[in-house]
């Protein structure tokens, strides 16, 4: 087997290996067009353990455990793509060279680097992510690159008071007002799902009322005699506000119906 290229300088770089190759495509389809299913995926698995590892034993016992299972044959039509070096690791020559060029442009890329920010000592600057050119992974599930994060802006606080600046004010509102933080939760979420506003859509004028609200109805599902636990539904209290504004306006006049009263009735 011949000695593939670059075979002294693997084991410098190996420990600072990316975790992705170049794969040529076409390149991989006609080195392997005259091999069977199985050799391919014994060639393409010895592959990846090189890329890893920094090279391959030349034992056939450990290579068939990398390999997994597989006809001995499978295995040996493989291994001839692959040569042995100084150190006694086999390697394919292809797959040494493609890491000589990423170390190469990694190092490349770094000295850019360092130019660019000796040249822009601000210290606002941002660098600017560099990707190597026509990369792809081998992996049929690639880890997505990190997106560059942003500043979380929160909105001001209203100056009439229809919004709570953050969940912590209205937490210490309710516990100011005897409620449970639970319960301050279940307030901040449902009003920042539907916007701070009350039923048929209207804007609230002041969120320190509608928590006085939910403080009766709070209250109003407490049984601290009855049948229940004792402890009041949270559940129940941010259901009691689904209908909002309509649904208190529709329960008052069902009561004042019953009564006699109101709807010129009185």
């Amino acid at each position: 087997m011949a000695k593939p290229p670059s075979c002294a300088s693997v084991s410098n770089t190996v420990s600072m290996n990316p975790p992705a190759f170049q794969l040529y495509a076409s390149d991989f389809l006609a080195a392997t067009s005259e091999m069977t299913a199985e050799e391919v995926g014994v060639y393409f698995r010895l592959l990846l353990h090189q890329w890893i590892k920094g090279g391959i034993p030349d034992d056939d016992n450990r290579l068939m455990a990398m390999a997994g299972q597989c006809q001995a044959s499978s295995l040996a039509y493989a291994k001839t793509k692959f040569g042995k070096c100084e150190d006694g690791a086999l390697r394919q020559g292809r797959m040494e060279r493609e890491r000589e060029k990423q170390r190469v442009f990694r190092e490349k890329q770094a000295v850019n680097g360092a130019k660019r920010w000796a040249g822009n000592p601000k210290p606002d600057a941002v660098a600017m992510p560099s990707l190597m050119p026509n990369a792809c992974s081998p992996s049929p599930s690639p880890s997505p690159s990190p997106s560059p994060s942003l500043p979380l802006t929160l909105p001001p606080k209203d100056k009439e008071g229809r919004r709570p600046l953050s969940l912590d004010e209205v937490k210490a509102h309710f516990v100011e007002i005897s409620l449970p933080e639970s319960l301050a939760e279940e307030f901040w979420h449902f009003y920042e799902a539907n916007g701070w506003v009350q039923g048929k859509g209207k804007p609230l004028k002041k969120w320190q009322s509608a928590a006085q609200t939910w403080k009766k109805n709070y209250n109003g599902n407490t049984k601290p005699n009855g049948s229940g636990s004792g402890r009041s539904s949270v559940a129940d209290t941010r259901n009691s506000f689904i209908g909002g504004q309509d649904t208190w306006e529709a329960t008052s006049g069902k009561r004042a119906l019953e009564e006699g009263k109101g709807f010129g009735l009185e």
